[in-house]
Parts: structure tokens; sequence; C-alpha cells
């Protein structure tokens, strides 16, 4: 029998070359499953009430609720929770983040847009059901809220997460309802990217002409609206340029992931 010494470092080194693929390839199939998220854009209808709040100066009037329109950002497949907005639930008085009781969100459809021109955002005018219940928030932070639903479907497929160093200026989309109830995909370009560590991450142009034609640009209720960038979910647009509603900022995906489950934030009672 004759010994190939090269033969057999090839076959040794074909076999180490499988096994390494397969291990990675498992570890990431665990990791994909761990940190997919589906990629929303659905309007919803949010109540909330709020909790007393001693602590302010005297005169300061805090309102015991709020309701309003917004947008959800992701939802998790494996545990059902959702992120949403990209920015914290404020009083519009005081600018402070309101300490909430409890919370609900409802399917909302958008039945008017005002759009927005130089000096004055424009608006999405949404119908909605307060009694239709489809999820419960559990937590209201300055990068985003959360809570929980079994009752939002959603066409899209989950994607992964993009670290920051992932996310790269020039085309990306964004998913959005901005019209009745169907939400669709539209063009935006990540001009700059920030170091900031709030809910300004990023500056995003609406570039697409049917967005633009149908809202002038980012209006208020699309904060939330879901930023998918080279497949993987990259963040949420969350504010509007009040002198240029094609611009507006948006927050890296992985800052609402951390404020939904760091301890910081205001976590929402269990009765």
């Amino acid at each position: 029998m004759i010994y190939d010494k090269k033969f057999n470092r090839r076959f040794i080194s074909i076999i180490i070359a499988i096994f390494l693929t397969a291990t990675f390839s498992a570890v990431a199939a665990q990791t994909n499953d761990k940190d997919l998220l589906i990629p929303m854009g659905n309007a919803i209808g949010i109540q909330a009430e709020t909790k007393a709040q001693t602590e302010f100066q005297p005169g300061t009037r805090i309102r015991d609720r709020m309701v309003g329109v917004g947008t959800v950002t992701y939802l998790n497949p494996s545990t059902n929770q959702f992120g949403a907005l990209g920015h914290g639930i404020h009083d519009t008085e005081s600018s402070r983040l309101l300490l909430l009781e409890s919370g609900k969100i409802s399917p909302a459809d958008v039945i008017n847009v005002k759009r927005g021109i130089p000096g004055e955002p424009g608006e999405l005018r949404g119908s909605f059901d307060l009694n239709e219940n489809i999820g419960e928030l559990y937590k209201n932070t300055e990068n985003g809220i959360f809570g929980t639903t079994d009752a939002m479907p959603s066409a899209h497929q989950p994607l992964p997460v993009a670290e920051p160093n992932q996310v790269r200026t020039g085309d990306a989309i964004i998913y959005s309802q901005v019209n009745g109830g169907e939400v669709c995909e539209y063009d935006v370009e990540i001009l700059r990217l920030l170091n900031n560590r709030d809910s300004r991450n990023m500056i995003i142009k609406v570039t697409d002409e049917d967005l633009i034609a149908a809202t002038g640009g980012i209006v208020q209720g699309m904060s939330g609206s879901p930023i998918v960038q080279d497949g993987k979910i990259i963040g949420a647009v969350t504010h509007v340029f009040v002198n240029d509603a094609q611009k507006g900022y948006g927050i890296f995906i992985t800052n609402m992931l951390k404020a939904e489950t760091a301890e910081c934030g205001v976590e929402l009672s269990v009765a």
C-alpha cells in the first residue's frame, strides 16, 4: 500500500473545512433565529394612561391621558414583542417623558394626510377604534415604546439586525402606511451617520416620488417606520426637519433594542 502524505493532508483539510463550515452554519442559524425581526410599518392608534406625577413644579399640568397615531417598527416573532416610534411619548407642555400607568394599541387606517411644508410639519390623520385592543404597552423610553401583541399581521419576512458599523450612507427603503390600511415600501437615502446616543443616529432623505407626492416627505405619525438596507433592518424614522419635510432623523435599531431590554425607561405598572 502506497501512503501519499500530500493526499492525506488534503483529505484531512477537506474534512476540517466541512466540519468548520457545518459548525459555523449551525451557529449562524441559531443567531439568526434569535435576532431576526419583522420590519412592520403598520400605523397604530396609541392610548396611554399616565401616573400621578407630584414631582413637577407647581403650576405644571400633566395630562392624564394621551391618544395619538404612530408606526410600529418591528415585531419579534419569537416573543411577540414589538417596538414603535423610535422615540418616547412626552407631555406636550412640559416635554417630559410621560410616566405611564397603562397603555394599549389599536389598528389604524390613515384617512387623510396633512402635507408637510417648510416651517410646518405635516401629519398622518388616522382612524381607529379605542375599544379594539391588539396589544399592551409595557415600556416608554426616549428611544421608543415597547409592548406585546399576538394580533399584528405583516406581509414582510423576518430580517437580521444590522449593527451600527454595518449601516452605510446611500440607498435604503422604509415601510410606512400613509394611505388607508396598506403598508408600502418607499425609497430613501441615508445622507449622514451620527454618533449621537439618542434617537438621532442618521440623517435620511425621502427620494421616493410617490411618497413625496402623498405626504411631502416625512410627516408626524410616520415615526417608527422601519428602515431596511442590504437585507437588514437598520433603524427607524424618528423626526422630520421643520424646514425640509423630505429630510429627517433616524435611530439605529440596536439603540431601540437596548432601550427595550434596559432597566432604565418608564416601565408600565401591572394591574
